[in-house]
């Protein structure tokens, strides 16, 4: 996702179409959020091996199709492939927990976290040092991404070999289908890509009055409240089981948790590369390089994280801890100070 947002100019400038660049990485957040939820269900009835390998490979040839795009539309389509990939990326961590004995799954969510760590390292600061050498840096970087796509697809299908699950045994492929919630996931697909769709075009290149944005702000918002209303009195066992809020309140604080740091984090990568390169910055290297404190934080407090949790047995204070980080660096990124000189 950090390249996808960094890099959008530099692929805009080599192919054109800088007015559609925001969609590079738009496509993203949209097939994510609309993809997860589905997948992730499906897993319990299909199993979870291939709903991996699959999208990854996707990933695999999306990022081929960026590497070698010569038009903006292209590199777009070649972002929808790849978006598919991040559809199972909730899985990841349904397979450590499934494969280590409860006390270990707290190290390993934190060794997870600590290499998405290193993947976001890796990323900023190998794709600023191509970009730094020239724009077309984008086509050997996504070259690269390719190859660690493919890998993981491949090692996932040699490697990863799990007992079939009890739905995956027990139901027909006819009660499989029957089960899958296509009602709900045709209403969450729409309604987020609509919503999305007008706060993207917001200002860029439409305001707020044009009906392109007002239509599909509207229209999302309706097909929302509709999906809403599905899943609370039609669908009670569908993408959001009523099962999961009845034990106590921690499921859905941890989903409130988990959207504010999902907000956190986009508005992050998303605006501040940007003011580091307009207020402090020129060189594509250095920005990144800024940038990647966030990710050596993230290893580092990841493995703190961990084993607190595996000793202390409860992970209410590393959660605190961290949402008071997100309050003290916004505090911080909205107030920037010693900018460059004019």
């Amino acid at each position: 996702m950090t390249s996808d947002v960094q890099y959008a100019r530099d692929i805009a400038e080599v192919v054109g179409g800088t007015s559609k660049d925001i969609w590079l990485s738009q496509v993203i957040v949209i097939l994510t959020c609309t993809l997860g939820p589905p997948v992730s269900a499906a897993a319990d009835l299909w199993g979870r091996k291939w709903l991996i390998v699959v999208p990854t490979f996707m990933g695999c040839i999306g990022s081929i199709i960026v590497s070698r795009a010569t038009s903006m539309n292209m590199a777009i389509a070649g972002q929808c492939l790849l978006g598919l990939g991040y559809a199972s990326q909730a899985l990841l961590f349904a397979v450590a927990s499934e494969v280590l004995p409860r006390r270990y799954r707290p190290i390993a969510q934190g060794v997870m976290s600590a290499a998405s760590g290193c993947g976001g390292i890796l990323g900023l600061l190998v794709g600023s040092a191509l970009l730094d050498n020239s724009p077309t840096g984008f086509r050997p970087f996504w070259y690269m991404c390719a190859g660690l796509f493919a890998f993981s697809a491949m090692t996932c299908a040699l490697l990863y070999n799990p007992p079939p699950r009890a739905l995956q045994k027990s139901l027909s492929q006819r009660q499989k289908l029957s089960r899958v919630d296509w009602v709900g996931s045709v209403l969450l697909a729409v309604g987020l890509v609509l919503f999305n769709m007008a706060l993207t075009w917001t200002n860029n290149p439409f305001t707020w009055s044009n009906a392109h944005i007002l239509a599909t702000f509207v229209l999302g918002i309706v097909i929302l409240i509709a999906f809403a209303i599905h899943q609370k009195f039609f669908k009670k066992d569908g993408l959001f089981h009523h099962e999961l809020f009845r034990k106590d309140r921690n499921f859905l604080v941890a989903m409130i948790c988990i959207a504010i740091e999902g907000i956190s984090f986009f508005a992050c990568n998303s605006f501040f590369p940007y003011e580091m390169s307009v207020l402090y910055e020129t060189n594509q290297l250095r920005v990144g390089l800024r940038f990647t404190i966030f990710f050596i934080s993230t290893i580092f407090f990841s493995f703190v994280a961990a084993v607190y949790a595996s000793v202390r047995k409860t992970i209410r204070e590393p959660i605190i801890f961290a949402f008071l980080t997100f309050v003290v660096f916004y505090g911080k990124f909205v107030c920037p100070v010693d900018p460059l000189p004019n």
